[in-house]
């Protein structure tokens, strides 16, 4: 190794060996990453199909929420129970299976890996249409929680091998849209097909004209996945920007990376952690809270919630990319700036949204909410794939999304039914009340962390951003390859020798 440099962010090995040096071989790298992907089309394509199964998923993952009332009158369950049906049944699904995700991701090829879970999953989101009580509501979500686990990751790393560097920010924030679209199109379709199921529309079909609405809609849902499997035939596996499928990188390599990279990893895993936990008790919760509060059935929650969902969330996601890119140009850490910027907006409204007077106070606070609420997706997936090696991105990621889906989508449902069933049993309105203590908590920490990451990756940047550096190029170079594998995935990035200003800038922080 020809340079050595130390920092607060761990000790790192830098060669100017392990790296393509010229902008020749920075194509070359990228040419062999996107064969059979060579046009602009087939790679929106890619993402397109990408994003409509993510959307699937998301559908079949929180359409259930539209349902939480009325499941609870049928299956006799409490307010606790449905939250750890809904979230800590999924999150002990991720769980389990979202480390060997990550692995499978870098590993396997990436199409069949969602095909599978695609098929696993739709079997599972119809089987929790019937369920006869809180066993086997709990049994099917983990089988959701297991089958989806599989797709992130893979999706990712498929984005990221299979999308020109210039197109992939905007990749990353159309796929990061099919979460709040998925989520939207549950509520707004979810509370239309239950109306419809209500007024007759499966009286003829046997073995669903006898259950109850919310369990035809469930089945119906879960099936719908099924076709959807043959997108997954439409565009072809791109090559991985490493040394071949079969290169791969170990979990050790990967928490190598992240004890290296422990000054930006820990804020972000912190900030990501409790937004997701935001996010999830909110979709959990708004509609119950909504029809307790005004009396509104599913069939009008569904398409007002939906609706905003699909036109306010993304607007957020496209604000927030473009402040990034905006940042980003001043010498300013764009993801790390937005991630202040919007828990400082959350904080501000989150405490008072389900204490709301009026439904059009309700719904004004709501679009509010929505627009920041998922831009934790993109802020993770940007800072992950600015700082991490192309083999262990699948990996890495598959970390960050199993805390989120163990905390948030595990531990915030369950938590926010605990709080409103035992610390304010008494008070007037116990889930409005409930869900105010619990989010604000969790938008004071997020912002917590938001600032810290700010802090940490602004001085990373000024440390690892030498005088001899033209100050318009990429901190690092996510175009890296390890020329052998045994060597450290350390040395795997490049950057000149520190200057004498800069190691004195370190020093003094």
């Amino acid at each position: 190794m020809t340079d050595m440099a130390q920092s607060r962010f761990g000790r790192r090995k830098y060669s100017h060996s392990a790296a393509p040096k010229t902008p020749a071989a920075i194509r070359s790298a990228q040419s062999r990453a996107y064969q059979g992907l060579t046009t602009s089309f087939a790679q929106w394509w890619l993402v397109i199909c990408l994003t409509l199964l993510s959307m699937l998923a998301m559908i079949d993952k929180n359409v259930i929420a539209l349902m939480v009332l009325p499941i609870q009158q049928d299956l006799g369950i409490s307010r606790t129970e449905i939250g750890l049906a809904i979230g800590a049944a999924f999150a002990i699904g991720n769980l389990g299976f979202g480390a060997a995700a990550g692995w499978m991701a870098d590993r396997f090829n990436r199409r069949a890996v969602i095909a599978v879970a695609v098929i696993i999953w739709s079997a599972m989101a119809a089987s929790c249409g019937l369920a006869v009580g809180f066993a086997t509501l709990f049994v099917a979500r983990i089988g959701v929680g297991v089958s989806e686990s599989l797709i992130p990751p893979s999706a990712y790393s498929l984005i990221y091998d299979g999308v020109a560097e210039e197109r992939r920010g905007r990749a990353f924030g159309l796929y990061a849209m099919s979460g709040l679209l998925g989520t939207g199109l549950a509520f707004l379709l979810g509370g239309v097909l239950m109306q419809l199921i209500s007024n007759g529309l499966l009286a003829d079909v046997p073995l669903l004209a006898a259950r109850a609405p919310w369990s035809s809609a469930l089945v119906l849902s879960g099936l719908l996945g099924l076709p959807l499997v043959l997108l997954l035939a439409s565009f072809a596996e791109p090559a991985r920007l490493g040394q071949g499928p079969a290169r791969g990188t170990t979990y050790a390599d990967v928490f190598r990376i992240c004890r290296t990279e422990r000054a930006i990893f820990l804020p972000l895993a912190l900030f990501s952690i409790t937004q997701a936990m935001l996010a999830q008790s909110l979709q959990t919760w708004t509609p119950a809270i909504v029809a307790l509060r005004f009396q509104m059935s599913p069939a009008q929650i569904g398409p007002a919630l939906g609706l905003l969902l699909m036109v306010i969330g993304p607007t957020g996601l496209s604000f927030a990319g473009f402040a990034m890119d905006r940042f980003e140009r001043r010498q300013v850490p764009g993801a790390a700036a937005v991630a202040v910027l919007f828990a400082i907006l959350l904080l501000a409204v989150v405490p008072f949204h389900p204490l709301a007077r009026t439904p059009l106070q309700f719904w004004v606070l709501q679009g509010v909410i929505l627009l920041a609420i998922s831009t934790y997706l993109a802020v993770t997936a940007t800072i992950v794939a600015q700082i991490a090696p192309s083999q262990s991105i699948g990996k890495l990621m598959a970390l960050f999304l199993v805390g989120q889906g163990l905390l948030g989508a595990g531990l915030a449902p369950g938590l926010t039914g605990f709080v409103s069933d035992h610390l304010f049993a008494g008070a007037a309105m116990p889930l409005a009340v409930g869900m105010s203590v619990v989010h604000a908590v969790l938008a004071l920490a997020s912002l917590a962390s938001a600032v810290v990451l700010f802090v940490r990756c602004r001085a990373r940047r000024r440390y690892m951003t030498c005088d001899a550096r033209p100050a318009s190029r990429p901190i690092l170079n996510v175009f890296t390859v390890l020329p052998d594998a045994s060597e450290p995935l350390s040395s795997a990035i490049s950057c000149p020798t520190p200057t004498r200003s800069t190691q004195s800038y370190f020093l003094k922080r």
